[in-house]
């Protein structure tokens, strides 16, 4: 369970326990907790913990931390001590490598002509190649 069912569900000690007992903490989609009060609390001294005890915190959104409103500053003033790298849209050759890895794995089967369709019209959403 996440942080936001464990508040809701009075279950944060738990939910503390756990993720302060982690070596690597990854999570997707931070621009989420703008405006989650608690949420942010939680997630603040969880990170302050895991950095304190040397540990890898990675972290990913679709925006830079100064981008993400209603977001505490204390935490936007983590977010920003730490290696930003902005990570780009695929290009053309790297669409058409997941589509084809993605057909693979799937075991189906197509054409080179439908890939490169699929890859020139499908350019920024990763999920929307994997569909």
């Amino acid at each position: 369970a996440g942080v936001v069912s464990s508040i809701k569900n009075h279950e944060i000690e738990d939910f503390k326990s756990r993720c302060r007992s982690i070596d690597v903490l990854i999570l997707d989609d931070v621009q989420f907790l703008a405006g989650k009060e608690k949420t942010q609390e939680e997630f603040f001294h969880t990170f302050n913990y895991l950095y304190e005890k040397n540990k890898q915190i990675i972290l990913s959104s679709d925006r830079p931390p100064k981008a993400i409103p209603a977001l505490a500053e204390r935490l936007r003033s983590r977010f920003e001590g730490g290696m930003i790298a902005d990570i780009g849209y695929p290009d053309y050759e790297t669409r058409v490598a997941i589509l084809k890895a993605k057909s693979q794995e799937r075991e189906t089967d197509f054409s080179e002509e439908v890939l490169n369709y699929v890859a020139s019209n499908i350019q920024r959403n990763i999920r929307e190649l994997e569909g």
